[in-house]
């Protein structure tokens, strides 16, 4: 189903039918409203915690896929536990709001508003405020890009890298115009 041909229910039902078949995630999350900081709602994250942390270890920030119009930390659980299990370090996976019934910047604002969250909480979660990585796959590569950005603009939190999947950085994603 192409966006321009059907409702937005119709392809956001379509998108949960496919993610209820991915696996449970392997850490249970806690889910946590947090407040925005740019006067937005506030904003549902949920929390995934390593059996075991490293010492002196950082965090991800990670920021789900969907086209910006579809998908949530709910559906897409299993990622970002599989993340926080193998890597050893809290995973904060953020719930930002959907287009088209919130345009730009409403998604990018919610993620600079979990990724200042996740940098208040360095102490309580034992992790180093100077080693967050944002992490995303699709829609979530490409505002973590743009959320690297923004922080940088507005003087903070710091990232200490990115990790990007696939990132749609561009209208030609996905499309025959790449070269």
């Amino acid at each position: 189903v192409e966006l321009d041909s059907a409702p937005i229910a119709v392809i956001r039902a379509k998108a949960a039918e496919t993610y209820a078949i991915i696996p449970p995630p392997v850490i249970a999350p806690e889910a946590l409203t947090i407040p925005s900081i740019h006067g937005g709602p506030d904003i549902l994250v949920h929390l995934f915690r390593p059996e075991t942390s490293r010492p002196g270890s950082g965090a991800i920030l990670h920021i789900h896929g969907g086209g910006m119009v579809m998908g949530s930390i709910k559906q897409l659980q299993a990622g970002p536990a599989a993340l926080a299990a193998a890597a050893g370090v809290p995973v904060v996976s953020v719930e930002y709001r959907l287009a088209p019934e919130h345009p730009f910047p409403a998604p990018q604002e919610d993620c600079h508003s979990a990724l200042a969250w996740l940098a208040e909480q360095a102490d309580s979660l034992g992790f180093d405020a100077r080693r967050i990585v944002v992490a995303g796959e699709s829609a979530g590569g490409g505002l973590a890009a743009a959320l690297a950005i923004m922080a940088r603009d507005l003087g903070g939190p710091a990232i200490a890298g990115q990790r990007l999947t696939y990132p749609m950085l561009d209208h030609r994603t996905g499309s025959d115009a790449c070269p």
